[in-house]
């Protein structure tokens, strides 16, 4: 079985051809960071490029590659909180980050790089950022509700802090800062075959997390039986049970 661990910028994941699409498996948990995490990272982010950091190191990502159509496909297996965070910021500074958003086929169709399995309402959510809305309301509801909150915070980030002494442009600096972002945060990406067996390796991940429970590798294997028209109605009663138990 081949693993690949390798350091990797927001720019050089961009750059990868053919270009790289990430999936949020059915077992893993909707987006969770609150006001808190999400403004520690900002905070964190902002504070290593007004030092000039070489590099701001975000942690580790798992990846495991599935079949897909155009470009590489992975399922995202830990890391998904920080991943997600870093791909929202990307959207909340969008002018210097577009790039990350989404990639563009060999037909000239873009699509969002990042989705959600038998996530429909999180998956409008993402592609109403990505295409800019063109005529669509930005779905309103439980699903999205912490992701929204992650977007003001980080769009209103040089509202809620002062600049630094000797700064008065503050469109130069959020370029800046997103030039950082872009090329300098990094973590490592570890990739693993698609025949790798999973249960061997939640065993042995998110040791620094929240376990996931008996119940939760149970949905995933019952869920992954269903298409995907009749996962949505038990994905949710699931969810309801399980939160119940939480």
């Amino acid at each position: 079985m081949k693993i690949e661990s390798r350091l990797y910028s927001l720019e050089a994941i961009v750059k990868e051809s053919p270009d790289w699409h990430f999936n949020i498996p059915i077992y893993q948990r909707l987006y969770v960071w609150g006001e808190d995490q999400v403004l520690t990272l900002l905070n964190d982010l902002v504070n290593a490029y007004e030092r000039d950091e070489d590099i701001f190191f975000l942690g580790g990502t798992l990846l495991v590659e599935q079949a897909g159509g155009r470009g590489r496909h992975f399922d995202l297996i830990d890391g998904q909180q920080r991943f997600t965070t870093l791909w929202l910021l990307c959207h909340a500074w969008r002018e210097a980050l577009t790039p990350f958003l989404a990639t563009t086929t060999d037909d000239k169709r873009v699509e969002p790089r990042l989705r959600f399995a038998i996530r429909s309402e999180v998956n409008s959510f993402l592609e109403t950022m990505v295409f800019g809305g063109q005529g669509r309301a930005v779905p309103d509801d439980e699903a999205t509700k912490r992701m929204r909150i992650a977007l003001d915070l980080m769009r209103s980030v040089f509202e809620k802090r002062p600049l630094p002494a000797g700064v008065t442009n503050l469109q130069a600096h959020l370029r800046e800062l997103t030039e950082f972002v872009f090329g300098r945060v990094k973590f490592v990406i570890t990739t693993v075959p698609r025949e790798t067996d999973l249960n061997k390796l939640f065993e042995v991940i998110n040791n620094r997390g929240v376990q996931l429970q008996h119940h939760e590798i149970l949905k995933a294997r019952m869920l992954d039986a269903l298409n995907e028209v009749e996962r949505g109605p038990y994905a949710v009663l699931w969810d309801a049970c399980a939160d119940m138990e939480n």
